[in-house]
């Protein structure tokens, strides 16, 4: 049988894809929760047109939405959704914004000090200018897909 550089190449992509797929999906094991129906989310806001408040409502109501509970307390070494937003005014009604929204696995190193353990974390972050309603969009994108994240980590979904 003869193949081409062509065929030879398509094969070996299919077969990367493959076992990248698998080794996405056992990465991902960091991210189970013992009980998955819940969610602490730790909020800061500082010199955005967005408050921790209308943050705050935006994640409960994507909770919500997915039928995940948002725990009003912190529980040493459970997944924990961060969302630390800000931004500094630029002008022409625009802000300069940073915007992190990762997972990550917080623990308690002593009563008075909490730490990001060595575990992976995920980071849906973004950097950029624009209107306050720039920054809203950009908010709720990146809780989206750190959301799907979590839920395709815990859920078995087919998506």
């Amino acid at each position: 049988m003869r193949y081409t550089i062509g065929t030879l190449m398509f094969a070996l992509c299919c077969c990367t894809l493959l076992f990248s797929a698998g080794a996405t999906a056992a990465d991902d094991s960091w991210l189970k929760k013992r009980r998955p129906g819940s969610l602490f989310v730790l909020i800061s806001s500082e010199g955005c047109p967005v408050t921790t408040e209308e943050i705050t409502g935006l994640v409960h109501g994507m909770l919500a939405r997915a039928r995940i509970k948002p725990l009003k307390r912190w529980e040493s070494d459970e997944i924990t959704m961060i969302v630390d937003l800000m931004c500094l005014a630029s002008g022409d009604d625009k802000f300069v914004f940073k915007l992190d929204v990762a997972l990550a696995r917080l623990e308690r190193e002593s009563r008075d000090e909490v730490v990001v353990s060595r575990r992976p974390v995920d980071d849906f972050g973004a950097f950029g200018r624009g209107t306050p309603e720039r920054v809203r969009e950009t908010l709720e994108s990146s809780v989206d897909a750190a959301l799907m994240k979590y839920l395709q980590a815990n859920f078995d979904l087919d998506l």
